[in-house]
């Protein structure tokens, strides 16, 4: 167990170093992607933040109307990118480290490994680190009752006028949960470490850590009349 954190340390290490050594290529990327209209790195079917088609309108009409929405994918692009790409990166260290390799070696495993990760479109080939671009941009697929809801304003196109996004929002409200006390009511296998399951434990005893220092400091901040709001002004 304890080789297994150490292995998630140097991935979650190499991944924060490869946020930083891919922005240039993800900017690149985000720019093609408006250039082009469509997603890179998980194709045209990919999960974006618009969960409807976005080509009702043909010509030059379309384009202009559908402006918005390519840039909010361009965007989307360039951060999944990153994200991808160092974990990519994270991933291909955390192998080449279990595997015991050193100096060229070990270079020349990360780098195939980093080369092998895309297909020859660009698009993304790794399920692990795709997964982990989604998070990051919480675009990640919905469960459960946020899935069915999903579908229903899809399948209800008058709907999308009350609901205009659906997934992101879910997905932005359950990673504030997930970083709260109301986490330990779904979580608490992976908290007290007793689901077995290395990346999980770590994952949620992060989350709810950065959580509690977050809500701790806003609320002694507020509480010292440093932090206020509108509403709350004398």
């Amino acid at each position: 167990k304890i080789n297994r954190y150490n292995e998630l340390s140097v991935e979650a290490g190499s991944t924060f170093a490869g946020l930083f050594q891919y922005m240039g290529d993800a900017v690149r990327m985000g720019t093609k992607a408006w250039k082009q209209g469509e997603l890179i790195l998980e194709g045209s079917a990919g999960l974006s933040k618009i969960d409807t088609g976005t080509k009702a309108v043909k010509g030059r009409l379309g384009e202009i109307i559908r402006t918005p929405s390519r840039a909010l994918n361009a965007g989307d692009e360039a951060f999944k990118q990153v994200n991808y790409r160092a974990k990519v990166r994270g991933i291909g260290v955390r192998e080449a480290h279990r595997l015991g390799l050193k100096g060229k070696e070990f270079d020349k495993f990360v780098k195939e490994h980093f080369e092998n990760s895309f297909d020859e479109y660009g698009r993304g080939l790794n399920e692990e680190a795709l997964q982990y671009a989604r998070e990051a941009t919480y675009t990640n697929e919905l469960t459960g009752f946020t899935k069915k809801f999903q579908q229903a304003v899809n399948e209800y196109p008058f709907l999308k006028q009350i609901f205009p996004f659906i997934r992101t929002p879910f997905q932005l409200a359950k990673s504030i949960v997930d970083r709260s006390p109301v986490a330990l009511g779904y979580r608490w296998r992976h908290i007290l470490g007793e689901s077995n399951n290395a990346k999980e434990i770590v994952k949620a005893r992060g989350q709810l850590a950065m959580g509690t220092i977050l809500f701790t400091s806003a609320f002694a901040l507020a509480k010292l009349g440093m932090l206020q709001s509108k509403t709350n002004l004398v």
